[in-house]
């Protein structure tokens, strides 16, 4: 699993998303405290973890 979103985070970055290892981290911890079979759920964490400018939403999607 780590890998995966390693992966999309590096693929957000390769983008211009800035994001930081912090938000990296943080993205991975909240990630433990969801059930990672909810589609949406996991989805709204990560954007809400790594997405901080609107401009950016549309490359998250």
């Amino acid at each position: 699993m780590d890998a995966v979103i390693n992966r999309f985070i590096f693929l957000l970055k390769k983008q211009g998303v800035r994001i930081s290892p912090a938000e990296s981290l943080d993205a991975m911890q909240a990630l433990a405290w969801v059930t990672l079979h909810d589609r949406d759920t996991v989805r709204a964490v990560l954007c809400s973890t790594l997405i901080k400018d609107v401009r950016d939403q549309p490359v998250f999607e």
